[in-house]
């Protein structure tokens, strides 16, 4: 099977997120167990289902388990506090504090943009609250380079934890809760 830039990134990523992880502590605690971990929308918009994601790799959900939002702006925000872990224009991964793993990839494919119509607002290393900035986008610019501009936010770290569903439908708003995290 041939992979995609897009693939390769996304293994790039991984790999890193993986690296750092096997150097660095915990950075914070566990909850107590059956207490789910709230992850919130990174994006104000529609929400989607990961199966009805327009990219393979996410909606069989072979890099995890999550939800998406059709955005409504160009803002991007973290759906956790934690850190950093990759950051690049189109792709970032965080660790929470209470452990959970999480990617936001914004739109599909948009790694081909080379950063363009993107402003990065945090870096690798960063700690961030839940609904800091991440990055703003141009959505319009984005969609005119024919680009979907779905963002989309999955548990990277599923098998340590229990069940992750998706706790929102409709629309929502940056920072409202998205998808729960069975601890």
């Amino acid at each position: 099977m041939t992979r995609t830039t897009e693939e390769r990134s996304l293994g790039r990523l991984f790999r890193a997120a993986t690296r750092r992880r096997a150097t660095q502590p915990d950075a914070g605690t566990t909850p107590e167990p059956g207490t789910p971990i709230t992850l919130a929308a990174p994006a104000a918009g529609t929400v989607l289902a990961l199966h009805e994601v327009a990219d393979a790799a996410f909606a069989s959900g072979v890099l995890g388990p999550g939800a998406a939002v059709e955005p409504s702006d160009g803002q991007v925000v973290s759906p956790v506090t934690g850190t950093v872990v990759s950051a690049m224009p189109h792709a970032y991964g965080l660790r929470s504090d209470t452990g959970v793993e999480v990617l936001v990839h914004v739109g599909i494919d948009t790694v081909a943009l080379g950063g363009e119509h993107f402003t990065p607002q945090v870096h690798q290393g960063q700690h961030v609250t839940a609904g800091a900035a991440l990055v703003d986008l141009d959505l319009a610019a984005v969609a005119a380079a024919g680009y979907p501009t779905t963002v989309i936010l999955v548990v990277t770290n599923s098998a340590e934890h229990g069940a992750v569903e998706p706790c929102a439908d409709g629309t929502v708003e940056a920072g409202q809760p998205l998808v729960l995290v069975a601890s």
